[in-house]
């Protein structure tokens, strides 16, 4: 499944500039550079923040205006492992699952 975006909310957090050097830093390392554009077979980061703690509505809210058949959400209280996505897009497609 190619992936068409990804986005990194920050709604009301104390880290959002520390996020958008981070996002910066790779974006500008795989797609600003000249040739850069076969670094990656991703797409660039976009960084959405509010001032506003949206909670769990603003995570959900985005994930409505997404435009794909997938969207998933990692928490910043998780790390996922390597098979993380291939074993969601698995379970997803079991039919007592749906």
């Amino acid at each position: 499944v190619p992936i068409h975006e990804i986005w990194v909310c920050a709604f009301a957090s104390p880290f959002t500039s520390q996020f958008a050097a981070v996002i910066d830093q790779f974006n500008s390392e795989h797609f600003d550079a000249p040739g850069s554009d076969a670094l990656t077979p991703y797409p660039p980061v976009k960084l959405i923040s509010s001032d506003i703690n949206l909670k769990y509505y603003g995570r959900f809210q985005m994930g409505m205006q997404a435009r794909t058949k997938y969207v998933v959400f990692v928490d910043d209280d998780i790390v996922p492992g390597r098979r993380f996505l291939e074993q969601c897009l698995h379970v997803i497609n079991i039919p007592g699952y749906r």
